[in-house]
């Protein structure tokens, strides 16, 4: 059951759904200095990028395309930019586009040969790294449609200078985060014999390390079941996201502690997703509550101070 449930939270969040207006999304991302979150929000038939300020709680939409889903925002170093996903509600290709925050001004990036499932700007600011799917369907004539035969792709900023940067064709490739230097994305994979949380080289694909913890919290749930892998500002740790539980590891002994947790709790909601606060010492992530085995259309937003694990929660209004 709990894979089940597991699966369709992927399958959920791989479509970019969005129920009623107002929900929040569960993906959104927090800006380089750490004073505001990007975020996508439904409306009706569509789904619109907001900015969220923590100094005086003020929400700035950023676009307006009502017949357009947008989602999976992401800010670029500088911070004056939102790369994003879009897709119109009669065609299930999604591209990726680029919004610059000052002038409002969309361009897009892709032209819908794959289907592109995320991106990350590189450090500098100057490349693009992005998953997409070869193939949007099922493996199963009973399963949801979803993306899948997953790659990575690279194009410059502009939209510029594409290029294959694998040759994975993974059923599941998820949650990028590009290392200091640019050379590395460490993601969640599932891709034949491999299952769980990854170092890829962008030199040498053929190079891949998995990221274990040595004090694995929980074993008998298997690798599939840890997720959401995010660098900490220092590149020293990381967080990631169990099954109701969020935790960080250290890089360098392996060990991983837990953070939040609902897990065995009357009450019970699952992390989805996390971003590490500049100074490290923070983590702002999203949940979804779960009611009768069912999730909450509306995410959450709550920061969790990781050396006195208090939780506050953020209140957009």
């Amino acid at each position: 059951m709990l894979k089940f449930i597991i699966t369709s939270l992927v399958l959920l969040l791989s479509l970019q759904s969005f129920g009623q207006t107002g929900d929040l999304s569960p993906i959104f991302d927090l800006s380089p200095d750490g004073e505001k979150i990007v975020v996508a929000v439904s409306e009706g038939e569509s789904s619109q990028l907001y900015q969220y300020a923590f100094k005086d709680h003020s929400i700035t939409p950023l676009t307006n395309n009502k017949k357009e889903y947008h989602s999976r925002p992401v800010y670029s170093p500088s911070g004056n930019k939102v790369l994003f996903l879009s897709k119109s509600s009669t065609n299930q290709q999604s591209d990726l586009y680029l919004l610059d925050i000052a002038s409002k001004t969309v361009t897009k990036l892709t032209n819908g040969e794959t289907y592109v499932t995320e991106a990350v700007f590189s450090p500098k600011g100057d490349k693009i790294i992005y998953c997409g799917a070869g193939y949007l369907g099922s493996y199963s004539p009973i399963a949801r449609k979803a993306p899948h035969d997953l790659d990575l792709f690279s194009i410059q900023s502009d939209g510029t200078g594409f290029k294959k940067l694998t040759d994975l064709s993974a059923y599941s490739l998820s949650s990028l985060s590009l290392s200091q230097s640019g050379d590395t994305v460490l993601c969640s994979l599932t891709e034949k014999e491999l299952d769980g949380i990854y170092l890829l080289s962008l030199s040498d694909t053929t190079v891949r390390q998995k990221i274990e913890a040595v004090n694995n919290p929980r074993p008998q749930i298997g690798n599939f079941f840890y997720s959401n892998p995010m660098y900490a500002p220092n590149f020293k740790s990381l967080s990631f996201i169990a099954p109701y539980q969020l935790y960080t590891l250290s890089l360098h002994t392996k060990e991983c502690q837990e953070v939040w947790s609902t897990f065995g709790k009357e009450e019970q909601a699952m992390p989805i997703f996390s971003r590490f606060f500049k100074s490290g010492d923070q983590l702002i992530f999203s949940i979804l509550k779960i009611e009768n085995r069912q999730y909450a259309r509306s995410a959450e937003l709550l920061i969790v101070d990781l050396k006195t694990k208090k939780t506050t929660k953020v209140e957009m209004k």
